[in-house]
Parts: structure tokens; C-alpha cells; sequence
């Protein structure tokens, strides 16, 4: 009786140390290894979610250069615009891009031989085709939208912080806006942030950054700008001086979508001229405008967006705080 007490009574302090805790040292050591392989985990996953999205971008690319060559040679000419609506216009074609991945198209059937260029972006990375070359290559289009070979030549991106990439200290607002801010954006393929503001009555005005050492009295400016306002809304563009007096003619974009759309126009300024803004004109509902992506040029040809963060291109000062400068590729 007493050896079956002892019996038990060992087995019951073997059982109770069998069943002892982890110590603190333990644990942590146990949640550094579960974050630090969370961590590989996570960097292995996006960089295959990376590839991924930049093999499918390629590879519709090189699809789409066959359908414009197609087009081209069924036609004689290159399409006059990427237009996947439900009534497409004439000598259009529809360029299909995937999910998460905008096109910007540029042609000119003026040119001998005839020349397109097309720009895929995907969020991450930038690539392009063009007539001569089917293997898509990193980088944009930097031409012109039609009519009139351009030549190889250097260009400057004279707006500063052009994409937002760093807080908009040189960019203003004017008139009955509120709540202006750096915002971030996650429906424009290709951009991260943008210029915002709360437009509460006609008249609403959001400007580019500084610009009067850059720009001459006289000379023709070309720009071309991301845009967004509420549906309906009339969208206008206007030149200021540094005193924020609104002297320039207000200039109709046209109607708000309610989604992102680009705006090119070209200036003249006067010796006061120091930015340009996106001006609200109206609507039936007011809301949130914003402004992205703005390439200001000399001369009076558009061009795709580039920036000193762009494949070939360079600042000409602080990153995301100057000009920038880089080739005409595209065309």
C-alpha cells in the first residue's frame, strides 16, 4: 500500500514537470523567428506578385503591338485613339489592358514611315512598345499626340514635385476650397499621390508648384496634368501671379467624369505668370478635386508624363523637389 502511495505520488511530480511552462527567453526567441519568417514570407510574396504583374504587362504588350500592326496594315494607317467604349469612333482600335494596368497610346500617321508609341503602366514599373520594336522596354513615351514628326530630342519637365512623390510645399490653392492636402491615390496606375481639396462653390482652384524663374514672357508652354472632380462638374484651367491675382482667362477642360482623365493645353505667359491651376467651374454637387502628374514643357507639343524617377531621365536638383529632363523616346 504504501510502495502503490509512492508510485503515485512520483508519478503525479513527473506529470506536473512534464507540464511546465515555456520561460520568457523561450518565447521570445519563438516570436522572433515567427516575425522574421513573416517577414520573408511577405518580401517573397510581393516580389512574386511584382513579377508576376510585370510578366502579364509584357506579355499584353507584345499582343497589342500585333494588333496595332494589324490595324496598320489592314487600314494603311495606325488607329487614332485607344477607344474600348461601347460605340468606339471611327479608325480606333481597343486596347485591353489588365487589371491594374493603364495605356497611354501616341501616333503619328503624318510621319514617313508611320509611328505609334505605347506606354504600359502597371503601378510599379513603366514599359513601351513603338512600331520598330515589339519587345517592351522599360520607360515611357515622351512624344507628341499626332500631326508632325518630332526629333530626338532632350526635354524638361519644368513643373516641380510634379507627381507629389514629396509633400506639396510649392503648390497653393485659392478661392472656395477646403481641406487642401497631399493625398494619397490608388485608382491612377503609375501614381501614388496627388494634390487635393474640397471645392465648396465655383471658382475653386488648385495650382502647380512655383514656376517663376522658368518661364518666359511670351513663349508658348505646353501642359499636360492628371485630373479628377465629381461627375458633372465643369473642370477649367487658369494662369496666377505670385499674389494669387487671377488675371489669365478661364479655359474649359471640359466635364468631370468623376474619374481620373488627362488634360493638355498650351499657354502664353505674361511677365507675372507664375503657375497654372486646375480651376472648379460648377456643378450640381460639389466634392473633392484633385491634380497629379504634371509635365510643363516649352514649346507647344503635349507629352506624356516623365520625371526625374522615369527610365533615362535625372533631376535637375533635389528628387522630387526640381525640374527634370530626359529624352524624347517616343516617337
Amino acid at each position: 500500500m504504501h510502495k502503490q502511495n509512492r508510485n503515485i505520488s512520483a508519478h503525479a511530480k513527473n506529470s506536473k514537470q512534464s507540464f511546465s511552462g515555456f520561460t520568457i527567453v523561450e518565447l521570445l526567441i519563438v516570436t522572433v523567428v515567427i516575425a522574421i519568417m513573416a517577414a520573408i514570407t511577405f518580401v517573397s510574396f510581393n516580389g512574386i506578385t511584382g513579377r508576376a504583374r510585370e510578366a502579364v504587362s509584357m506579355a499584353n504588350l507584345k499582343n497589342v503591338h500585333g494588333q496595332l500592326a494589324v490595324f496598320q496594315a489592314v487600314n494603311s494607317t495606325f488607329p487614332v485613339a485607344n477607344d474600348c467604349t461601347s460605340t468606339p469612333a471611327a479608325n480606333t482600335v481597343c486596347l485591353a489592358a489588365a487589371s491594374g494596368t493603364s495605356y497611354q497610346y501616341i501616333f503619328d500617321n503624318a510621319a514617313s514611315p508611320q509611328t505609334f508609341c505605347l506606354t504600359s503602366w502597371n503601378g510599379s514599373a513603366n514599359y513601351y512598345i513603338n512600331q520598330d520594336n515589339s519587345r517592351p522596354t522599360t520607360g515611357v513615351c515622351i512624344g507628341h499626340v499626332a500631326g508632325g514628326a518630332t526629333p530626338p530630342v532632350t526635354i524638361s519637365n519644368l513643373s516641380v514635385n510634379p507627381a507629389l512623390t514629396a509633400n506639396a510645399t510649392s503648390w497653393v490653392s485659392a478661392g472656395t476650397i477646403a481641406s487642401v492636402a497631399r493625398v494619397s491615390v490608388g485608382d491612377l496606375p503609375g501614381f501614388a499621390w496627388a494634390y487635393s481639396g474640397n471645392a465648396t462653390a465655383s471658382g475653386a482652384r488648385l495650382c502647380v508648384g512655383d514656376g517663376s524663374s522658368l518661364l518666359v514672357s511670351g513663349d508658348t508652354y505646353a501642359v499636360t496634368m492628371w485630373v479628377k472632380a465629381p461627375a458633372g462638374a465643369g473642370i477649367a484651367w487658369q494662369t496666377t501671379d505670385s499674389a494669387g491675382t487671377f488675371y489669365g482667362s478661364v479655359t474649359s477642360i471640359g466635364t468631370a467624369t468623376g474619374a481620373w482623365q488627362k488634360a493638355q493645353f498650351t499657354f502664353v505667359p505674361t511677365g507675372a505668370t507664375i503657375r497654372v491651376c486646375l480651376r472648379f467651374t460648377g456643378s450640381v454637387s460639389y466634392g473633392i478635386i484633385y491634380m497629379t502628374g504634371v509635365i510643363l514643357t516649352s514649346g507647344n507639343t503635349s507629352y506624356n508624363y516623365a520625371d526625374g524617377n522615369t527610365s533615362g531621365w535625372s533631376w535637375s536638383g533635389t528628387s522630387n523637389n526640381s525640374t527634370s529632363s530626359g529624352p524624347n523616346t517616343g516617337l
